[in-house]
């Protein structure tokens, strides 16, 4: 097989580019289907994870040695590059589901980050507003947990750790984006501002998942600053006036305010986390102090 493969990549105008594509295809299947029959045999279990793991790594190799091997073809490198990103997310996943390894199920992950890279350059998407896809991406790896117990025990822990890490690095890159072009907007090229605000309404959801459903406490708090944070860059979206924004966060703090009573009610609190109150009022004194230091 490896000898074929090199007859393939080497072979040069002998052989045609679509017959390439069908030997590489050929290949990248005979080692799945090898690997899924050893692995059935108990003593070429070992065999079986090489011979899979193999076909695995050829799985997203395959749409890269199609965009170069059918250069002639005029194939949209982006559209491959998400179709190959699709396809190995759903292939990792299923294998890791069945319980092949944990570390298909961060390959997968990884796939599935290429893919929501993959569809923001397909959809043409300005750069402000790449950051909304990835939360997006981290709101759907969290809940997937509820696609089953084996997925939740064997892909969903890794994914939302993975997660995490999305939706940290999303909302800062979406902050950063916006204070460069705070001073002069030539510094980047906006196409409009409320890219921010839905940032933070996103990642709002993604910190009540959590919130919500383990009932965690940094993930109350977290959601409710970015239930702040999407409630006062309104302002910052709709171009107001610098001192407007002392306006919003006084009334971010008057809406915590008017919450606290009903966050402290036993029948509510039983449903969120243990020092939910604690985090709102917290939030209530932070958006305070916010609105002085924006009037002054």
């Amino acid at each position: 097989m490896i000898a074929a493969l090199i007859y393939v990549a080497y072979s040069g105008e002998n052989v045609s580019g679509v017959t390439k594509m069908a030997l590489f295809t050929a290949f990248t299947l005979a080692f799945l289907a090898a690997g899924a029959a050893c692995l059935r045999i108990p003593r070429v279990v070992a065999a079986g994870h090489v011979f899979f793991g193999v076909g695995a790594i050829l799985v997203p190799l395959s749409y890269v040695a199609a965009y170069t091997i059918l250069s002639d073809q005029d194939l949209d490198p982006q559209a491959m590059w998400l179709a190959g990103s699709l396809t190995t997310a759903i292939l990792y996943t299923s294998v890791a589901t069945f319980g092949l390894g944990r570390h298909y199920a961060f390959s997968a992950g990884v796939a599935l980050i290429s893919a929501a890279a993959a569809s923001a350059a397909v959809a043409d998407l300005p750069i402000e507003w790449a950051p909304v896809p990835f939360l997006v991406l981290a709101v759907a790896m969290s809940a997937s947990r509820c696609a089953g117990r084996r997925h939740a025990r064997r892909v969903g822990q890794i994914w939302t750790a993975q997660a995490h890490a999305v939706a940290g690095a999303s909302i800062i890159a979406a902050i950063m984006m916006a204070l460069i072009a705070a001073p002069d907007e030539r510094a980047l090229d906006l196409a409009n501002r409320w890219f921010l605000p839905a940032a933070f309404a996103v990642a709002a959801a993604y910190a009540g998942l959590f919130a919500l459903g383990k009932r965690e406490s940094l993930a109350g708090a977290a959601l409710a600053a970015a239930s702040g944070g999407a409630f006062v860059t309104v302002v910052y979206a709709t171009s107001l006036p610098a001192e407007q924004y002392a306006i919003a966060f006084a009334a971010v703090a008057l809406l915590f305010g008017i919450a606290l009573p009903v966050v402290e009610k036993e029948a509510t609190a039983r449903r969120l986390p243990a020092d939910a109150a604690t985090s709102i009022h917290v939030s209530a004194i932070a958006a305070t102090l916010a609105a002085a230091m924006a009037a002054s």
